[in-house]
């Protein structure tokens, strides 16, 4: 083999540009095909939005498994699919989503929702299945108290605002949504009242 034979080869500088053409052209068609991986957008190479994709439907029928074998999760990518199926869970029971990734200093929030007179905090982890160890068990203390401080906030901040009654004058809940996932799908376990936050339920 030639190094950087596309360099100093006019045979292969041809032969790479005629595979990339058409490679791209093959994407672009299989996007069509399976529109939900975007594969006109990321020409099928391991992007967030690739492996989100993934995360969410699993391989198509163009998928190599050796490509799935050696392909490392992004935990943005996968993280974001988590919450996006946890949004969708929660929608379905009557769950009113009142914000995502709701940041403070403190700390941070994936989503907030009302449900009745209850304003619900909750913390989405989402992990491979086969992992050592369960998803909830990365809502540990301190994390627990980081989203403590961020509902705080959050619940402070609605004395202050146009916000609707049931929700200035409601419970709060603090919900762990734990997903495990695979190339075949993912599976959801709600965990409600999964902590408390120390002194009460108020006296975050």
């Amino acid at each position: 083999p030639l190094v950087k034979g596309d360099a100093t080869s006019y045979h292969v500088a041809a032969a790479s540009i005629l595979a990339k053409v058409t490679r791209d052209r093959l994407m672009a068609t299989y996007d069509a095909q399976y529109p939900a991986y975007g594969f006109a957008a990321h020409m099928g190479y391991g992007t967030a939005r690739h492996l989100a994709a993934l995360a969410e439907h699993g391989p198509c029928p163009i998928h190599r498994r050796t490509f799935l074998k050696n392909l490392k999760p992004d935990s943005a990518a996968i993280g974001k699919a988590g919450e996006d199926w946890a949004q969708r869970y929660l929608n379905a029971l009557g769950y009113r989503i009142l914000e995502t990734n709701f940041k403070t200093r403190q700390g941070e929030v994936d989503i907030i929702a009302g449900y009745g007179d209850v304003l619900v905090f909750c913390e989405v982890k989402a992990r491979k299945r086969g992992a050592t160890a369960h998803p909830r068990e990365a809502v540990n203390a301190a994390k627990q108290e980081k989203i403590a401080k961020a509902a705080l906030e959050y619940f402070s901040a609605l004395h202050n605002a146009d916000a609707p009654a049931q929700h200035r004058a409601g419970q709060l809940r603090f919900d762990v949504l734990e997903i495990i996932y695979d190339e075949n799908g993912h599976e959801l376990l709600h965990l409600k009242n999964a902590f408390a936050p120390q002194g009460g339920q108020y006296a975050l």
